[in-house]
């Protein structure tokens, strides 16, 4: 049951309407997201230590594919097709890919550019879109660099 009710707030901030300042309500909605998450994991946990007395495991839902582990961050960025720009921010990156938010829902074409902040543009396959949010595959070797403050060598 909590599963589903971490679906559909999911669903829920996704779709909801963006107000005033988008990178602002994107970003609102994103610390959202993870508050709802907390305290649903928590719920979680709590079921678990009082069921029977013991924390049983139970199966996962949904079984992890991913390639590389993704990264939760905030980050301003332009989805750029053709001579055509969107705002959106990034809310989570890997290094195959990232999954993006929009003020609004974006139609976009399989493939696009994605520019993130002042930093580089990477090339990009979109792989779903839910609402205002879109999930990117990397076509090209993305070289990123999460959670080193140095520049190593």
């Amino acid at each position: 049951m909590l599963q589903a009710l971490r679906w559909q707030l999911e669903t829920i901030l996704a779709e909801a309407p963006v107000l005033g300042n988008t990178l602002e309500a994107i970003a609102l909605r994103a610390r959202l997201a993870a508050l709802f998450d907390a305290e649903i994991t928590r719920h979680e946990t709590r079921v678990k230590l009082t069921d029977g007395g013991l924390a049983r495991e139970k199966p996962p839902v949904h079984q992890e594919k991913r390639r590389w582990p993704r990264y939760p961050v905030l980050l301003n960025a332009q989805i750029s097709i053709g001579a055509s720009t969107f705002d959106c921010v990034v809310v989570d990156l890997s290094e195959g890919g990232a999954q993006v938010d929009f003020a609004i829902p974006v139609p976009l074409p399989e493939l696009v550019t994605l520019r993130i902040g002042n930093g580089g543009a990477y090339s990009a396959r979109r792989r779903w879109i839910r609402g205002t949010r879109t999930g990117l595959e990397f076509t090209e070797a993305a070289s990123m660099s999460f959670g080193s403050s140095g520049t190593g060598g």
